[in-house]
């Protein structure tokens, strides 16, 4: 009866996830259109270095082993390397221009949903204000706004993690088709423990918006000028002091239970999927001590494991 109960609550979170990742990016588009337009082109090209360093990496040990046993020129190698380096120092600059201006296009989306919240705050009418509820949701809402910003930027980097993903399930491919499926198949519970761990942690957030929003107003008094006068001539610190530590207290225990169970989970799942990729480092190192791949390869094929596996479970 467990598991008939917990399908349908996936299967409406997977359809709240469909309706919401598509006006995210309406959202974006009508707060920041350039700013959306140059990082997703930004990201776009991050997607693609990871796969061109792992080929031109695979070039460098080939051409390095060919050198050796030819007895060629050292020369031979610096064409390989020079794009290897070419390579990693575009990723570098990619990363931290996307780094800069990402940062900036996240500050944007947050003031503009800030401002969204507040004019719509101050449209209702008076009455709503007199309802600690409405409080509660105002308090929630103002709080999760700079999550809607990285919400939003966590989108953009889903559709760079996934083409790099398919670029670099391309590369593994070469190896043996079985080892993307082996891959995703260790990977793939881990991945669904993350939406479960996001689940976990906003309904924390949500189950405690009113103790949290007590703290903040406990904290207020204790600091606030128009306060401090009146809690100093009654004699309320400690009162409030002892408040606060319990609201404070509330938070931590329900913080620690979830996040105790969510490493468990993490523990052994990540362990899962660092088995998937053993498995195929063992055969491409097979496969090289059989001659049947080359040392490029075995580089290659390390790179692109390690690489799907990091964009699986981003």
């Amino acid at each position: 009866m467990a598991s008939n109960a917990e399908t349908p609550g996936r299967w409406e979170t997977l359809k709240l996830v469909a309706r919401t990742v598509p006006r995210m990016f309406r959202y974006m588009w009508e707060v920041a259109p350039v700013q959306l337009t140059f990082q997703a082109g930004l990201m776009l090209v991050s997607a693609a270095l990871p796969a061109g360093v792992a080929w031109t990496t695979k070039l460098v040990f080939d051409g390095i082993v060919t050198t050796a046993t030819a007895q060629s020129p050292w020369t031979d190698v610096l064409p390989a390397l020079g794009a290897l380096l070419a390579l990693s120092i575009l990723s570098a600059v990619s990363e931290a221009v996307e780094r800069a201006t990402g940062s900036v296009f996240n500050e944007a989306v947050w003031q503009a949903g800030h401002l969204r919240i507040s004019e719509k705050a101050a449209s209702l009418d008076l009455a709503f204000f007199e309802n600690p509820r409405f409080y509660d949701q105002l308090h929630h809402a103002n709080n999760e706004s700079h999550r809607l910003a990285n919400a939003c930027y966590a989108s953009l980097g889903l559709v760079q993690q996934f083409l790099s993903l398919l670029a670099m399930s391309a590369l593994l491919a070469l190896l043996h088709p079985l080892a993307v499926v082996l891959l995703v198949a260790t990977a793939l519970p881990r991945i669904l423990m993350q939406g479960h761990a996001a689940q976990q942690r906003y309904e924390l957030r949500s189950k405690l918006v009113r103790n949290d929003r007590q703290l903040d107003y406990a904290r207020g008094l204790m600091v606030r000028r128009d306060s401090a006068a009146e809690v100093r001539a009654f004699r309320l610190q400690l009162l409030i002091a002892a408040r606060s530590a319990g609201y404070r207290k509330r938070y931590i225990d329900s913080l620690k239970q979830v996040t105790f169970h969510l490493l468990r989970l993490d523990l052994v799942l990540n362990l899962l999927s660092l088995v998937g990729v053993g498995l195929i480092w063992i055969y491409a190192a097979v496969q090289a001590v059989l001659a049947r791949i080359t040392i490029g390869d075995v580089a290659l094929v390390f790179q692109a494991a390690q690489n799907c596996r990091n964009s699986l479970e981003y």
